[in-house]
């Protein structure tokens, strides 16, 4: 289960979590949360319906097979095991062919949607937990933050390649005695203070939630019970733990959901922090090792030497940069070139105040001159509408000739 949810969660996290916004999205968490409560209630409304279990204990049988039905606890329990695939055992669908089928297709939507929802959510909480350790890590790390670029004694410049945390080591690149880019740390530290603080808090979670199922479940022991807590978050879950009373089966509930979603968030962190790392040492290796003469002249595109446009876009291709989710190509840069040529005026090659407020100018008076053609053209269908348009029948005369004089006769009213 919780590779089926990584899986998930890299390739439709895209279509369930909420878009960026500049303002507040908690309409758009609220609404994801509802969508968890529907899904949840859904299942447990059916399977308090229609669900049976063996009788626990000394409960009396409440159908004619020997089963008793589902209370509210044992609904929520039933349903949150099923969709999360820990499926422990200790209860079943009844052998009805619509309950069946009504199981499965749950079973995907829980799969494909539900936990996706949950583990979206963790992933975040993990983030920012990360973020935090780090900046309290980063308090230790001696490393230069900024330098001067411009000789007045300032830093007003972040170095490249300084991130928080622990850093690697300072690299002179023009040699005058101060670091201009950051090496990235060892493997070692960086998957350390990446994901050493998720997996710390996962397995206190595990350990707090052995302690509590101790204390609600009679003769468990803690070793017993950390175990179960593990089976459970790998989604094994053997079912050889029983939980036979409604707050063991009420906390088990609440267990698996964060267990499961917070593994899944783990382990689903694992292939983003590869690429980053993986685009780390790339970089490192780039700046540190200049590519050789002939990868630097194959950046030239117009014939006339590689100019500082060139070798950076050049470098960023060979970093495997994308955009909108492909790999960069030069063509990809003309749209901004042509527009960069707008905004340059003067052709000077460097973007002024004057440029600017010139190409408002012009912009304006293109815009003035549109405005005039499309007036005199909604001017001309204006009339051009008039003079097609169908005029009133003249009205009818009648002659009548008395003793050789035509006199007019007023036509009949209709």
């Amino acid at each position: 289960m919780s590779l089926i949810l990584t899986s998930s969660l890299r390739n439709v996290k895209w279509l369930f979590t909420p878009e960026p916004s500049v303002g507040d999205n908690w309409a758009d968490r609220a609404q994801s949360a509802f969508h968890i409560f529907l899904a949840l209630a859904l299942g447990g409304v059916v399977f308090h319906g229609y669900a049976t279990q063996s009788c626990p204990g000394n409960r009396q049988p409440s159908n004619s097979d020997g089963t008793c039905d589902l209370g509210f606890v044992d609904s929520l329990y039933f349903t949150v095991v099923t969709i999360s695939t820990v499926g422990y055992g200790d209860i079943s669908p009844s052998p009805s062919t619509g309950l069946r089928v009504f199981t499965v297709m749950y079973i995907l939507v829980g799969c494909g949607y539900v936990f996706v929802l949950l583990a979206n959510v963790f992933t975040t909480f993990l983030d920012t937990f990360r973020i935090w350790v780090k900046a309290l890590i980063d308090k230790f790390d001696r490393t230069e933050a900024s330098v001067d670029t411009t000789g007045d004694g300032n830093a007003d410049t972040e170095i490249s390649g300084r991130a928080t945390g622990l850093s690697g080591r300072a690299i002179d690149l023009t040699g005058d005695g101060h670091a201009d880019f950051i090496a990235p740390p060892m493997a070692i530290t960086y998957w350390s203070q990446e994901l050493l603080p998720a997996l710390v808090l996962v397995v206190a979670t595990q350990l707090a939630s052995a302690l509590i199922f101790t204390r609600i479940v009679d003769g468990l022991d803690f070793g017993t019970a950390f175990y179960h807590c593990l089976i459970t978050a790998t989604t094994v879950g053997y079912g050889d733990v029983p939980l036979p009373t409604w707050q063991a089966r009420l906390f088990a509930s609440v267990h698996i959901v964060i267990s499961v979603s917070w593994l899944a968030a783990v382990i689903g962190s694992i292939d983003t922090l590869r690429e980053i790392r993986r685009g780390q040492v790339k970089r490192a290796a780039l700046i540190t090792n200049p590519p050789k003469r002939e990868q630097i002249m194959a950046l030239d595109h117009d014939g006339e030497g590689v100019d500082q446009l060139e070798f950076v876009i050049g470098m960023m291709m060979l970093l495997g940069v994308e955009l909108c989710g492909e790999p960069l190509k030069w063509d990809d840069v003309r749209p901004f070139r042509i527009t960069f040529n707008k905004f340059d005026v003067s052709k000077t090659g460097t973007l002024t105040r004057d440029d600017l407020e010139a190409y408002v100018r012009e912009t304006e008076a293109r815009k003035a001159i549109m405005d005039k053609k499309e007036e005199r053209k909604n001017r001309k269908r204006r009339g051009s509408s008039e003079r097609s348009a169908p005029s009133a029948a003249p009205a009818t005369t009648k002659m009548c000739v008395f003793g050789g004089v035509r006199s007019k006769v007023a036509p009949d009213p209709d």
